[in-house]
């Protein structure tokens, strides 16, 4: 977070891969809610979102336990034309298990099977 900032402060503009790389330092160090935080700036900013910056912020989702906030962030990516990866599939399936929300993880992975053939061992 302090090279995001340092960036900032001297006229560097930050790009979508250092922020997505801010949003997983996080959730590695435990705070979801400051990536999500982190990924709200990215999304009033104007850089173009990406699958792995979408995917770092379903990544905080799971770890929060949020299963509608994931499952909405996948339903955007859809919207804005970027293909989900496994990794944001599985994040959100991982979600809607912490939610005990089973229909919705059934639900996802038969997108996944339309979207990219056959999950993975994760899945």
């Amino acid at each position: 977070l302090e090279l995001l900032a340092e960036m900032c402060s001297t006229g560097a503009p930050p790009t979508v891969h250092s922020y997505t790389g801010a949003m997983s330092a996080c959730l590695r160090a435990g705070q979801w809610q400051r990536s999500l935080q982190l990924f709200a700036e990215v999304r009033n900013s104007d850089l173009t979102l990406d699958a792995p910056c979408f995917g770092a912020a379903i990544g905080a989702c799971q770890v929060g336990g949020n299963w509608e906030h994931a499952l909405h962030l996948l339903s955007q990516m859809e919207n804005a034309g970027i293909a989900a990866n496994v990794v944001a599939f599985n994040s959100g399936l991982a979600a809607c298990e912490r939610g005990m929300r089973w229909a919705e993880a059934l639900h996802l992975l038969e997108l996944m099977r339309e979207r990219q053939g056959s999950p993975d061992l994760v899945s």
